[in-house]
């Protein structure tokens, strides 16, 4: 139900806007944070840009990112068994991350040493949703984990039209997003997308141009 209601959300923010939008991008994405559990990651972004308005336009994000990596800990979680039930041992981490987003951003240059790249600033807020399976390798024991958090954003990217008469481009953008220490109430859980972290994702793409 979770994923229906966040598939239903992203269409509702992406579907209008690419009815009204400036551009549309497509990337892929190598993601990364310093929550243990999710590491780095990698999958696709799609953007929806509205026409700009002077300087500033608005835009809607919607990802979906997964990695798998290897760590060292206990496929145990809140009140721990005595040894050896819960023994130390390499864990295989499978995560899949999904952001939904919207930004304002901000023309700060349109071309570099003559060429037409053109630079932009954003600043906004992300929804992202975390699901976690850590599986051991020598016990097979496995524990789970989700989590949903709210938090700011800020970007910037470089977009550039090799050809006028094309209207597709190149895209190249940086955004990192940080997510306050939250309280999901669950006592002696196993909670640990409840602590702060940061989250960062670089995106090279094609641009599709609808409007100059």
């Amino acid at each position: 139900m979770r994923r229906l209601f966040i598939a239903l959300a992203a269409a509702g923010l992406v579907v209008p806007a690419a009815a009204n939008a400036q551009r549309m991008v497509g990337s892929y994405v190598v993601a990364y944070s310093d929550q243990a559990l999710i590491g780095t990651l990698s999958g696709y972004q799609f953007q929806s840009t509205m026409a700009r308005k002077g300087l500033l336009s608005g835009t809607f994000n919607f990802g979906r990112h997964t990695g798998s990596h290897l760590r060292r800990g206990i496929a145990c979680g809140g009140l721990l068994p005595p040894p050896p039930a819960c023994p130390v041992e390499t864990l295989r981490d499978e995560t899949t991350a999904i952001d939904i987003g919207a930004t304002l951003d901000v023309r700060l240059f349109q071309r570099v040493f003559g060429a037409p790249i053109e630079g932009t600033g954003s600043v906004g807020a992300q929804v992202l949703h975390v699901e976690n399976v850590s599986r051991g390798q020598t016990t097979g024991d496995g524990i789970g984990a989700k989590g949903t958090k709210l938090g700011p954003t800020l970007g910037f990217d470089l977009s550039a039209q090799p050809k006028a008469a094309l209207p597709i481009g190149l895209r190249l953008g940086v955004v990192g997003g940080v997510f306050s220490e939250t309280d999901s109430g669950i006592l002696d859980g196993y909670t640990p997308f409840d602590a702060g972290f940061t989250f960062t994702r670089f995106e090279l793409g094609l641009v599709w141009f609808l409007q100059r």
